[in-house]
């Protein structure tokens, strides 16, 4: 009688102990409270970074487009002149819109999409809408990419209903944030958004010599 109840104790302990176990073994293939944090944070972290990602041809899309054209781009292609090699003038190129009503001035921004945004024209409180070759007297610095590479480059004529607070930006610098600085001109001195009336876009490529 002994013998058996002292083999019914061991049976008992011994499936404990299985039990046990294979509740610890679930335990391990089951994700840590912190690891699953990080993951959460990661996932977060990755729907973040994209939904910042701009579709550049989109960057102004639900504004009004105006038509804007300059002499020295042609067939897509930029013109010696306006860059800032042996073989260039580094002068700006020449611009022609038709003036938006209720347009109190105009600003201009051009960039190499290809190098960070890399800034080459800032110009603010513009109030003609026929600029010649060679109009910027500062603020201005051409195209200069490395030998052999192809760079788009991208002018905008931003209309106005009212002065900015100041122009944002460097000319000859990298400008990452600068969809943020365009969009930003939609709110003017006083803070009052709703000031972009129309822009005007051209594009053109240039290759390094």
């Amino acid at each position: 009688m002994r013998k058996k109840i002292a083999a019914g104790i061991l049976c008992m302990s011994v499936l404990m102990c299985c039990v046990g176990c294979f509740e610890k073994v679930e335990d391990a293939t089951a994700p840590s409270e912190s690891v699953a944090t990080t993951v959460e944070a990661t996932e977060a972290t990755e729907e973040t970074t994209e939904s910042r990602v701009v579709d550049y041809a989109d960057l102004l899309s639900g504004f009004n487009k105006f038509e804007l054209t300059s002499y020295e781009l042609e067939d897509g292609v930029w013109s010696d002149v306006i860059s800032n090699t042996e073989d260039g003038g580094n002068e700006s190129p020449s611009l022609t819109w038709e003036p938006v009503d209720g347009a109190a001035l105009y600003v201009i921004y051009m960039v190499d999409r290809d190098a960070s945004f890399w800034m080459h024209w800032m110009a603010d409180a513009v109030t003609s809408t026929e600029l010649p070759l060679g109009w910027a007297s500062d603020g201005y610095v051409g195209p200069y990419p490395p030998t052999g590479s192809v760079h788009t480059y991208d002018i905008y004529v931003i209309a106005l209903g009212a002065p900015l607070e100041n122009l944002k930006g460097r000319v000859d610098s990298k400008s990452p944030n600068f969809p943020d600085i365009i969009l930003e001109s939609d709110t003017d001195a006083d803070g009052n958004s709703g000031n972009i009336l129309a822009y005007g876009q051209v594009s053109g490529t240039f290759t390094g010599r």
